[in-house]
């Protein structure tokens, strides 16, 4: 049967190259002044459909690597030359390097490409995290002319044709200077490529039938699907060009046999003269057995590969951090298990897919290496490398899921997973929980065992094929040069042997040696007696017939393995050597690089653990010249030699280069010492007058004599390191009006002003922060403002960042410490702010649930367990917030980022309030009744009151879309991207006195608005039109609705003081309280190091007499963000350690207090509701009315304290009247 439609005309098609074959071919991202036409160019082969396909820019700074941005593409690429076509983005604004870059992704959400500009980096967020960068190698700069981009240049049809060059002529949407591609297309038949695929299984019972073609296409009928159980399917045909989707008009039965075919007559192609295909495709395909029970167990996965040759599990001789990653399934069931067509995921995306006629015997097992080539027999397991080129797991936490769409097998672990070594099931297959691999008895210290037990051997139902042994691996490698005379043999053989006669090593001038060898598993060390000679050219010798496997039938090896190998020249002391001055130069870079050098000098410090030591010339032999340094790294690459001391006076050989702009001496033999001395440190003072003064330092031991001050320790707990400047740094915006030479100066200043301190260990999450003294904890913490003295150290730059790693132990001083309570002057009332970082109550229920209607990703805590003392991510972060409401102790407390889902009594903010009331009081504190979600974010905001010290005074107003005022661009004030504002009128208690709070949080800076809201060019980041446009709206509704009755607006305004929002609210005759009583330094929070604020306190005119004092309360912005609730990349030791059940680092935002003053001219008297100071008929008119319309009245004109105010009440009152018989 088959089914007509009519011809489709339109081209709409999807990429059919390789993953290569469309690439970023064009950047420009920085040039001289403001830059200006910043974009990206793809290219692809003509015809390809990019809808779907985005550009996804990264910030690489070692305090970010997250995604930034996305850029959308879309349309088919029409053919410009030699069968390529172009689409080209012009992001509003590209990040400018050091390093910063861009990943292409495909309509699947695959990353097709990850580059990166000015050095490389891994990926934190995004669909790129967990990928590192592949730097381009050529970057932009403040100098680069205007005009000029970085282009692909050369002739060919893939990107690994091309090579990039820089700074040519741009050409956005056209072929690059020098660029061809390869050959027109030719009018050829067209074909298609058929998903499922011929003989695929494991189908879905409600998959759809998808064509590719080659080239676009028109259909002009389409067969039906014919199955073993007697029906012919029907389908209903969309798309068209290159591709088609065919939706069956019944599901499959399952465990069905179908095929299909596409007639080759059916399609004809759009080029030239029409072609038909030349011959008709059938495919044949199984359906899954939705009945079947399957027994897949995630046995074993490894996500942190050991950083040496002893991180090679995938046994391909090379050590990588992505390659030897590797899950392992056994089917612990009864029968063979197909899983053609079943996905491995990571929290991102599927990462590998199981191709057709992969089955997992009863009984065995399968591994997937994240890629390379393993080798090795692994039990005789099913082995296969990801699909995707990675299985992408992080280090410090992710999630593991097994599926076929039906059965689902999943495994969430934290960061347990960085150890250098794989978890796996103990005892295999029937653990109830995982373990770190070599602490298991079994595994006798194995760092993994993927595709066998524990201990090795393989699963019982494997069938291990009886191979020859091989040598998999050997150290120093054949042809290696410039090996150590005291170096050792190490082979690695593919399985488990028996070595019966030890290897010959002949060498020319050291003759035949005799070695020593010890024997482990699959690990021979082989070690010569004597050291051999220097410039010596020696080979190994292995005979065949002295290696005979363990397994099964004994075999030997295939043939005789040989390698060779040359050893160094052995240095002597005080030898005609090069000066580390010379080395180094008096630029950027070393004008050496690649040349072997020789240099005697002293070692001023040594890093064992990253195999590094730094080395400075003696002060005798310096050039006098301060713009070259004296000092240089020198890296013992694999630890292949001893190192040495510091104060050695050490002989180094090795060849020079720029590790991502930082020069090295790698060493090409052993360090020979000399003797010992000691070197003059240099005195280096903050800020700089050029980051070449840093460079002109690099390698060098430095001391300051300053007190240094702390400006930033966002990474401290992650990476051990520490920001240092000069004073405190201000945000420029929040002192200065944005594009003013003054902001522009002090941006200028501010970078120029700034150094990391380093501990020297570059493992992520350290047992131990050395920083401060003791060792940073929860009792024990270093604070921003804090100062650090007698620092000296030597000088370093990596990550794009200069840093000081000390040499001796620095001084720190709590000169910023910490305060048990806002310190503020006090009035007869307090009112608060405060950003409560995404208190969510609903815990990772499941995806995308959260939010008024659904749809929006629940934030906050996370459901990762518990920590040793039972608490919850959700305990820690309730227990901190809750300690900050109770000791700011205000009457009114304006909450920002609060989950947004009611108020009813499993709601955030009714458990927030429980939780405080629990400590303070019952009915201490109250809310103010929303009475649904408020907007459609996941987030919103909220206010809290005590009832003993105000009142409500009339009904909850809310700003939003509907009741904003208009221009012609629509409503000001975009509830879409702003959280609605609240307004409430409160009465103060003891005199009945009024004002009103308006809490708020409005659009944030993180992500775009478009061209024209975005402020590209004066440091007020995204969506500053958004925020301005709103802030108009907000004064102009607070007036609508309150009069002249004082007002406070509160809240997280996303915008420092001089900003644009901020002037629009005070153009309206509102007071910056925080300046007002603070200054230039008032601060509630720090983003790269720069102080400002963003939560606000703004009086209007007739509020501002009655404000006493306003104050930050900085319990959070100085703190280091380890200290916060959240157990990510922590192990059990540290998620006690760095907790405590305090306020501080309870967010990201400091609160802002605010006290005031209200004084009233009337005498209050009781009863007196209309506050005319008597009361009379007119009192007990209007409370009877009030009780008539079920108006909100204040719990006083409760007279028989009822718990309700009732017509008993109204009774009551005529017996206060203040006037006889109660007249007017």
């Amino acid at each position: 049967m088959k089914l007509k439609y009519p011809a489709l005309l339109a081209l709409f098609c999807a990429s059919t190259a390789q993953a290569t074959s469309v690439f970023i071919n064009e950047i420009h991202y920085d040039n001289i002044g403001g830059d200006v036409g910043e974009f990206i160019e793809i290219a692809a082969p003509q015809g390809t459909d990019l809808t779907g396909w985005s550009v996804v820019l990264y910030n690489g700074s070692s305090t970010q690597l997250t995604d930034y941005s996305t850029e959308n593409l879309s349309g088919t690429v029409i053919n410009q030359g030699g069968g390529y076509g172009f689409a080209t983005v012009y992001p509003n604004s590209i990040q400018n390097g050091a390093p910063d870059g861009m990943a292409l992704i495909d309509a699947g959400g695959n990353v097709v490409q990850f580059l990166s500009y000015e050095g490389s980096f891994e990926a934190a967020s995004g669909p790129a995290i967990g990928l590192t960068s592949i730097d381009i190698g050529v970057a932009e700069s403040t100098s680069t002319p205007v005009g000029v981009s970085l282009q692909l240049s050369g002739s060919g049809s893939e990107y690994a044709d091309f090579s990039w060059q820089a700074e040519a002529a741009e050409t956005p949407d056209s072929i690059n200077n020098g660029q061809s591609f390869g050959g027109e297309v030719t009018d050829s038949a067209p074909s298609v490529v058929v998903s499922p695929a011929d003989g695929e299984s494991n189908v879905a019972i409600d998959a759809n039938i998808s064509l590719t073609f080659n080239e676009p296409v028109v259909i002009g009928a389409y067969n039906t699907i014919d199955c073993a159980s007697d029906v012919a399917i029907t389908v209903t045909a969309s798309g068209d060009g290159t591709s088609y989707l065919l939706n069956p008009d019944q599901d499959f039965a399952p465990g069905d046999s179908c095929s299909f075919t596409v007639s080759a007559i059916d399609v004809t192609d759009l080029d030239g003269e029409p072609d038909n295909m030349a011959e008709d495709v059938i495919v044949s395909f199984t359906v899954i057995d939705s009945s079947a029970t399957v027994s897949l167990v995630i046995n074993e996965f490894h996500a942190d590969p050991a950083a040496d040759i002893s991180g090679d599990a995938n046994g391909d001789g090379t050590r990588d951090s992505s390659d030897d990653e590797f899950v392992e399934l056994v089917n612990a069931g009864d029968s063979a298990i197909d899983v053609s067509g079943w996905t491995i995921s990571d929290a991102v995306q599927v990462r590998h897919t199981f191709p057709s006629g992969s089955v997992i015997e009863a009984g065995c097992a399968a591994v997937i290496f994240g890629g390379g080539t393993p080798q090795g027999v692994f039990g005789g397991a099913l082995v296969q490398a990801a699909s995707s080129g990675t299985v992408g797991l992080n280090n410090g936490g992710d999630t593991i899921t097994v599926s076929n769409g039906i059965s689902t097998f999943e495994v969430v672990y934290g960061s347990e997973g960085a150890n250098d070594q794989s978890l796996t099931l103990n005892p295999d297959v029937t653990g109830e929980s995982y373990s770190a691999h070599a602490t298991v008895s079994e595994a006798n210290g194995a760092l993994f065992s993927p595709g066998t037990k524990l201990d090795g051997t393989s699963f019982a139902g494997c069938t291990v094929p009886d191979l020859a042994p091989t040598v998999v691996n050997i150290s120093p490698v054949d042809g290696a040069t410039d090996v150590g005379v005291g170096s050792v043999i190490n082979l690695t053989f593919s399985e488990r042997v028996t070595v019966t006669q030890w290897p010959n090593l002949v060498c020319n001038i050291s003759g035949e040696v005799a070695l020593d060898g010890a024997l482990s598993g699959i690990d021979f060390t082989l070690t010569p007696t004597t050291e051999l000679s220097g410039n010596d050219m020696c080979t190994l010798t292995l005979p065949a017939d002295s290696v005979v496997d363990e397994d099964g039938t004994p075999d030997m090896l295939a043939a005789e393995f040989v390698s060779s190998f040359s050893t160094a020249e052995l240095l002597v002391c005080n030898a005609p050597d090069t000066f580390i001055h010379q080395v180094q130069g008096s630029g950027s870079a070393s004008a050496l690089v690649d040349q072997t050098v020789l240099v005697q000098a002293v070692v001023t410090a040594v890093l064992p653990d990253s195999n590094v030591f730094y080395v400075q010339e003696e002060d005798a032999d310096t050039d006098g010249d301060p713009s070259t340094s004296e000092g240089v790294l020198v890296f013992n690459e694999s630890g292949a030699f001893n190192m040495p001391a510091v104060g050695d006076v050490v002989s180094v050989k090795g060849t020079v280069s720029e590790f991502f702009d930082r020069t090295q001496i790698t060493l090409s033999s052993a360090p020979l010492v000399c003797g010992t001395a000691t070197v003059s440190a240099t005195d280096f003072t903050l800020p700089v007058t050029s980051l070449d003064d840093f460079e002109a330092l690099e390698g060098m031991l430095v001391t300051s004599s300053a007190a240094l001050t702390v400006t930033d320790n966002f990474t401290l707990g992650r990476f051990g390191q520490l920001t240092l400047s000069n004073g405190r740094l201000y945000n420029p915006t929040n002192i200065f009006t944005p594009g003013s030479a003054e902001a522009v100066s002090l941006a200028a200043s501010n970078s120029l002003n700034r150094l990391l301190l380093d501990d020297g260990n570059d493992t992520s999450n350290p047992d131990v922060v050395p920083f401060p003294t003791g060792g940073l904890s929860a009792d024990n913490t270093l604070r921003m403002g804090d100062t650090v003295s007698a620092l000296t150290g030597v000088v370093d730059y990596s990550f794009s960042e200069y840093r000081v790693i000390p040499t001796e132990a620095p001084t720190f001083a709590a000169t910023n410490s910490r305060t048990s309570q806002p310190e503020l002057t006090l009035g007869n009332l307090k009112v608060a702010s405060l950003n409560v970082l995404n208190f969510f109550n609903t815990i990772d229920a499941g995806q995308d649930i959260c939010g008024p209607t659904g749809g929006f990703e629940c934030r906050g805590a996370d459901d990762n367990g518990t920590d040793t003392n039972g608490l919850s991510e959700f305990d820690r972060q309730k227990v901190k917030t809750v300690a900050a409401i109770v000791a700011m102790n205000a009457d009114i407390v304006g909450l920002m980022e609060i989950e947004n889902d009611g108020f009813g009594p499993d709601s955030a903010i009714i458990e927030l309030v429980e939780g405080i009331n629990a400590q303070m009081g019952e009915d201490t504190y109250a809310v103010v009744d929303g009475g649904s979600t408020i907007g459609t974010d996941a987030i919103t905001v909220a206010l809290i009151y005590k009832p003993a010290s105000v009142t409500l005074s009339g009904e909850l107003a809310v700003l939003t879309s509907d009741n904003s005022i208009t221009d012609d661009n629509g409503a000001l004030f975009d509830d879409t991207k702003n959280r609605p504002s609240l307004a409430q009128k409160f009465a103060l208690v003891e005199n009945g006195e009024t004002l009103v709070v308006s809490v708020n949080h409005l659009k944030s800076k993180g992500s775009g608005c478009g061209a024209g809201d975005d402020d590209t060019t004066t440091g007020q980041g995204n969506c500053n039109v958004t925020r301005t446009r709103a802030a108009q709206a907000l004064t102009t509704f607070i007036t609508e609705q309150f009069g002249d009755t004082p007002a406070l607006i509160i809240g997280d305004l996303n915008s420092y003081a001089k900003e644009d929002p901020i002037s629009a609210i005070m153009s309206a005759g509102y007071t910056d309280l925080a300046n007002y009583f603070g200054g230039d330094q008032a601060y509630s929070y720090s983003f790269n190091g720069e102080l400002g604020y963003l939560d606000h306190a703004l009086a209007s005119a007739s509020m501002l007499d009655s404000v006493v004092d306003t104050t930050e309360w900085h319990i959070n912005a100085d703190e280091p963000i380890v200290l916060d609730y959240n157990l990510d990349f922590q192990s059990e030791v540290q998620q006690v350690k760095y907790f405590a059940p305090d306020a501080y680092r309870m967010s990201d935002h400091d609160p802002v207090v605010i006290s005031l003053q209200l004084e009233s001219d009337v005498q209050v008297v009781e009863g007196d509701f209309d506050a005319d100071g008597d009361v009379d008929i007119m009192d007990i008119r209007a409370l009877t009315r009030a009780i008539q319309l079920r108006q909100t009245i204040d719990n006083s004109f409760d007279f028989d304290e009822d718990g309700q105010v009732t017509y008993t009440d109204v009774r009551l009152l005529q017996r206060m009247c203040t006037r006889t018989s109660c007249a007017i």
